[in-house]
């Protein structure tokens, strides 16, 4: 079977992009039905985002030949800090200013702040969407190759 590239970079991530986002409107309908004021557009452009850069690392460490397990595990915690720090400031887009302000200010002496439970069932949600969108990019690739194995999520 020949491979395309506009099949690798273009048609399967959107068409993963599609299904990961419809399975989050799924979630966000079933999370308003429980709790009717809760904002949803923060929480779909994050999972939007996050799905985007899981398939964009996963070419990149995928066309990048000779490295080693420590790297790509250091590669991938730097991935995950950068998407919590990211995914805090998107989170941070259905609040006030002044609730801005005054969650920084009690972090000082309460860290914990920083991490409402909202946000931590986003992350929980992110790394979801992250592994199901990886996972996905590995079966397409392999679609080319059905009996390709030794498939990895690094």
């Amino acid at each position: 079977m020949e491979r395309h590239r506009w099949l690798n970079y273009f048609f399967w991530p959107l068409i993963i992009t599609i299904m990961i986002m419809c399975l989050n409107m799924s979630m966000v309908n079933f999370a308003q039905g429980i709790y009717p004021t809760w904002s949803s557009g923060y929480f779909l452009g994050a999972m939007l985002f996050t799905t985007i850069e899981a398939m964009y690392s996963y070419h990149l460490l995928k066309n990048s030949s000779g490295l080693d397990i420590d790297f790509t595990l250091k590669y991938r915690a730097a991935e995950w800090l950068m998407l919590v720090i990211i995914l805090k400031i998107i989170s941070l887009t259905a609040q006030s200013r002044a609730e801005i302000w005054t969650e920084f200010q009690t972090a000082w002496q309460d860290p914990t702040v920083l991490f409402p439970v909202p946000f931590i069932v986003m992350l929980i949600l992110a790394f979801v969407s992250w592994a199901i969108a990886t996972i996905a990019m590995m079966d397409f690739e392999n679609l080319a190759n059905p009996y390709g194995f030794g498939r990895t999520f690094l």
